[in-house]
């Protein structure tokens, strides 16, 4: 097999997957609310991220352009925090629903503290 065809091949199979996951993780997003909702939206940014990334880098132009040096390092960081900041909400919600923080009180409009 051409080592060419067998990397277009892998990266077809990751795109697919990327594209999956995002058609997963916009499904959570559009059920669930509140803090689980804005998990659920940094780790579908962190998924399109990716998913750009990957796009990117098979387009010819990304090999030789000067630019490209730039923009991987940009994209990881997008990437790496928005999966960061997915997964701190996402812990911070599993702490108050296993009674290890206090719920914050809920606010109800008209109503004097």
């Amino acid at each position: 097999m051409n080592a060419d065809f067998i990397f277009l091949l892998l990266s077809f199979f990751t795109v697919a997957s990327l594209l999956l996951s995002l058609v997963f993780v916009v499904g959570i997003v559009w059920r669930v609310e509140m803090e689980l909702d804005l998990s659920f939206k940094f780790f579908s940014l962190a998924v399109i991220f990716l998913l750009v990334s990957e796009v990117l880098s098979l387009l010819p132009v990304a090999k030789n352009a000067d630019w490209w040096q730039f923009a991987i390092p940009i994209v990881k960081l997008l990437i790496a925090s928005n999966l960061l900041l997915g997964l701190f909400f996402m812990r911070d919600l599993i702490r108050r629903m296993d009674g290890e923080r206090p719920s914050p009180d809920p606010v109800i409009p008209g109503q004097h503290r």
